[in-house]
């Protein structure tokens, strides 16, 4: 495993956690600190920037805006193109 192999998946491993963790208390504000919510911006950029996949599941689970369709369908198209740049760089780019 080469040190860029390393540093992709401790980078995706850190937003993953990162955005299920920030997912999880948007989920728990919504019901007991209103005024304290995580804005959905917010939510869409941990995702773009590597959190989608773990977004996508931990959303599904606790049911948290899972009726905003166009922020499942954004998470869901980054999760594709997270995974499709994981695949292009273990095939053809390492």
């Amino acid at each position: 495993m080469t040190l860029l192999d390393r540093f992709i998946l401790i980078y995706l491993g850190a937003m993953g956690i990162i955005s299920a963790v920030i997912t999880v208390y948007d989920k728990i504000a919504a019901k007991l600190l209103p005024k304290h919510r995580i804005r959905e911006r917010t939510l869409l950029i941990l995702a773009a920037f590597g959190g989608a996949p773990l977004m996508l599941i931990i959303m599904a689970v606790i049911r948290h805006k899972t009726q905003h369709f166009g922020m499942i369908a954004f998470i869901s198209v980054c999760t594709l193109l997270w995974l499709a740049a994981c695949v292009a760089y273990l095939l053809f780019l390492r």
